[in-house]
């Protein structure tokens, strides 16, 4: 029965594939030349000749008739001219840091019928504003249609107040067969493969599946909620801007791009900034993110599949986080219980505190600014190991096997996110530090020697790279002057209930921003903890309560950065490294989150009273964890709704995929020096006018370019590129003697 399910459903699915396929076809329309003159306050000026020119008294469009398309992936190749004088107008994503940033001239793929019923049908059509930049004279892009017969047309609008000459001379739509069968799978699969999984455990592992829920089916809805609660912002049409989502988004579609051209492991991104190249992967490690690039290159678009990257990163935030919490809340106090408690008290006791200390570290508010606001895709990727990182290193001090763990974490952290590896660093250092008497252990050392060259060994093709390109380069990061007393945040602050969930990083003096907060169930944590200690002294306890603390001091105003700079030279580097001094939350959110699995469970063997009063304690335990868990659950939605309704007028991005390459933000990874509106200028300049030079091809990092040197003499070329190390002359110009 179940071969003949599937045998039908593989066979609707192919069927679906070939008619999708069959009814794709080609559509390509010449708009001739369309000229838009000057427009002053809604006048009609210019010649207004092509294929569907109008004017809604806004902006004015023009471009191919709509045509019938069916359900698929369609790519729109546009061919354009702006004249200079509208480069002014023209807003950039360089400028604005965001894809739809109101610009002045740009062109879109739409559902005409919206547009003459007077509204805009949801779901039609996937695809977000392309901006036209005026240093380039071609784009194209990919649009999706949602359903079948659908009146698309692709036009080039132009704002009522435009200030310039817009020339549209071709565009073009063809279909993607290959693509629109993955979306089809996808889209088929994503409902299929549930019902597959549910009936197959219904009708052929009923009992084993009853079973398994019995024991697991709680946990599992939980977690399940945890992740849910944390994923709430993306459930909305597009995504949610965030300050650095146009540049992570344009770096996971570059990563897709490169592994289209060959290049593996990528290095070297050679679109960015009008194809003069950005070195990302050398110097921010992107390992992780391939098989969502992967993703994109198959045909998803780039917004789902940064939906599809958060709610991973969500998913093994609560797993990893479950897990280790789980196994530290077990360690816990001291004694030896019996088995009928350990069945029957500790471990309900054990899942509810670990629970809460799941749902305290996913739902903690600076990660959900990480995720949302920030949109920090490094940095909430990071996040993911830092609890297995403190519990491989909890076991080598327990003087249990700790290194995988531990090495594990800290590779991943390295490869994802640098800042967050020189800060996970630092903490390791100091805790081996104040332990420095467990430290001098021989096991202890081996553990950490052992860890160390692991993680060395593990991250060595992001390493070696990284410190070669470090060395032979002077990059903007290396001679950037950051001040973290100004980029940090107040002290009342840090277990607010109140604050901003879209704004931006404080300075000197301002206040506000965005949501740099641990959350008032963290304060709640550190209280409980503060009346355990009171009562009676836990090593585990009291270490967690000093590095929690720590944490949240030196993410704050009061920490003497500048002191330390002055009288500290390496240590004071190391710190300023970090950029911002907020970013000392993320420890102290995973610190107070095992410090909530070890107060929440630790008066289940502590208790010496009678049997009654020890059940009584255990119930006690179970209450509070049950109560700040729904406290926590409480706030990850509160945050969630201030997110998305703090600034009605905001749009959502809708990210099928991004045409500006100018989306380097600080461009921390530029050379000093470096001019970047130069790089709106793709020609090969030559020494001499009697030297001529032309690109003939371009793809990836490489170029194919023809030289005729009618000189007497030798002439120096300067090509498109960044001089970055690494790039090589191929023959056979080699061959011809050329010096460089």
């Amino acid at each position: 029965l179940l071969t003949l399910l599937l045998a039908g459903e593989l066979f609707c699915f192919a069927t679906g594939g070939v008619w999708l396929v069959k009814s794709g076809k080609s559509v390509q329309a010449d708009a001739g030349q369309l000229e838009v003159g000057q427009i002053e306050c809604g006048a009609r000026k210019g010649n207004q000749v092509g294929t569907a020119v109008g004017f809604d008294g806004q902006e004015r469009y023009v471009g191919i008739h709509p045509n019938s398309f069916s359900f698929g992936v369609y790519k729109a190749e546009v061919s354009y001219h702006i004249t200079e004088d509208s480069a002014e107008n023209e807003g950039s994503a360089e400028n604005e840091g965001l894809v739809e940033n109101g610009s002045s001239v740009y062109v879109k793929a739409y559902d005409r019928s919206g547009l003459i019923a007077g509204h805009r049908p949801r779901y039609t059509i996937d695809c977000g504003r392309q901006d036209l930049p005026s240093y380039r004279n071609n784009l194209s892009f990919r649009f999706y249609v949602r359903q079948k017969r659908v009146p698309v047309a692709v036009s080039c609008f132009l704002a009522d107040d435009f200030d310039g000459l817009l020339r549209v001379d071709r565009i073009r739509v063809t279909f993607l067969p290959a693509q629109t069968v993955f979306v089809f799978f996808c889209t088929f699969g994503s409902w299929v493969i549930p019902m597959n999984l549910i009936l197959y455990l219904y009708l052929w592992k009923r009992k084993q599946t009853r079973e398994f829920l019995q024991r697991r089916g709680v946990l599992l809805a939980v977690l399940s909620g945890i992740v849910l609660v944390a994923q709430f912002p993306l459930l909305v049409d597009g995504v949610p801007q965030g300050w650095d989502l146009s540049f992570h988004a344009y770096r996971l579609q570059e990563l897709a791009q490169s592994l289209r051209d060959g290049a593996f492991p990528v290095r070297m991104q050679g679109n960015w900034m009008n194809g003069y190249g950005y070195p990302v992967s050398i110097l921010y490690g992107d390992i992780l993110l391939y098989p969502f690039a992967l993703l994109y290159l198959a045909g998803l678009p780039l917004h789902l599949c940064w939906k599809i990257l958060v709610f991973a990163a969500n998913a093994s935030t609560a797993a990893i986080a479950y897990g280790v919490f789980f196994r530290m809340a077990g360690k816990s106090g001291s004694g030896q219980p019996t088995a009928m408690q350990e069945e029957a008290m500790q471990v309900p006791v054990r899942q509810a505190a670990a629970l809460a200390a799941t749902a305290l570290y996913t739902l903690n508010p600076y990660r959900l600014t990480d995720l949302y606001n920030r949109a920090a895709a490094g940095e909430f990727i990071a996040m993911i190991f830092l609890p297995l990182v403190l519990y491989g290193f909890w076991k080598i001090y327990s003087g249990e096997k700790g290194v995988l763990p531990l090495s594990i974490g800290m590779s991943l952290i390295l490869t994802s996110h640098l800042l967050s590896a020189i800060l996970t660093a630092f903490f390791l250092v100091v805790a081996a530090v104040v332990f420095w008497r467990r430290t001098c252990k021989k096991k202890t050392l081996c553990g950490l020697l052992g860890s160390a060259l692991l993680t060395l060994l593990f991250s060595a093709f992001f390493l070696i790279p990284f410190l070669q390109y470090y060395k032979q380069t002077q990059l903007l990061v290396q001679t950037a002057e950051t001040n973290l007393e100004n980029a940090s945040v107040y002290l009342p602050l840090v277990f607010g209930t109140v604050y901003k969930t879209r704004g931006a990083s404080p300075s000197e003096g301002e206040m506000g921003g965005m949501a740099l907060s641990l959350g008032f169930a963290a304060g709640v944590v550190l209280l409980l903890s503060f009346i355990l200690l009171f009562r009676q002294k836990k090593k585990e306890v009291l270490s967690l309560v000093f590095f929690s603390l720590l944490a949240i001091w030196m993410s704050s105003n009061l920490f003497p950065y500048r002191m330390i700079l002055s009288h500290t030279g390496a240590l004071g580097r190391v710190l300023f490294s970090i950029q911002f001094a907020w970013r000392f939350l993320m420890m102290a959110a995973v610190f107070v989150s095992a410090l909530c699995a070890l107060v929440l469970s630790e008066g289940r063997v502590q208790s010496r009273e009678s049997g009654f009063q020890r059940i009584s304690e255990e119930n006690k335990n179970l209450l509070r964890s049950v109560l700040l868990f729904m406290f926590i659950v409480y706030q990850g939605v509160s945050f969630s709704g201030a997110f998305l309704s703090e600034e009605p007028g905001r749009k959502n991005e809708t990210l099928t995929c991004m045409t500006d390459s100018f989306q380097q933000a600080g461009g921390e990874y530029l050379l000093s020096g470096t001019d970047v509106e130069a790089c709106r200028d793709r020609k090969i300049l030559t020494s001499d006018a009697s030297c001529k030079a032309k690109l003939l091809e371009e793809r990836g990092t490489g170029l194919l370019f023809s030289v005729q040197n009618r000189s007497n003499k030798e002439e120096t070329l300067t090509l498109p590129k960044f001089a970055y190390p690494g790039y090589r002359l191929r023959p056979p110009f080699a061959k011809a003697g050329v010096a460089n």
